[in-house]
């Protein structure tokens, strides 16, 4: 299957999301999972492990980015938060 989207597409979103949160919280860690393609969208899984710089409060984060490719550019993107639940 050929890719959608290039490594560089991928790269951006990563230092986009992950640079963001890394910003605005101390001894940050972050795990991406995927892409995970199907037909004209693909999907990133992002986990990270922050320390709020603010109030000191260690928490997990989760979050699916949800892409829609047309002619190889990113033409929507959707962010769906975990809500903690199971």
């Amino acid at each position: 299957m050929m890719p959608i989207c290039s490594d560089h597409v991928y790269r951006e979103i990563y230092h986009g999301i992950c640079g963001g949160i890394c910003r605005k919280f101390a001894k940050s860690l972050a795990w991406v999972h995927g892409p995970f393609v199907a037909h004209d969208r693909f999907v990133v899984q992002y986990d990270m492990d922050v320390t709020d710089t603010g109030s000191k409060k260690r928490m997990q984060l989760s979050e699916i980015g949800v892409y829609a490719v047309k002619d190889g550019k990113i033409v929507r993107e959707e962010f769906l938060p975990s809500t903690g639940q199971s």
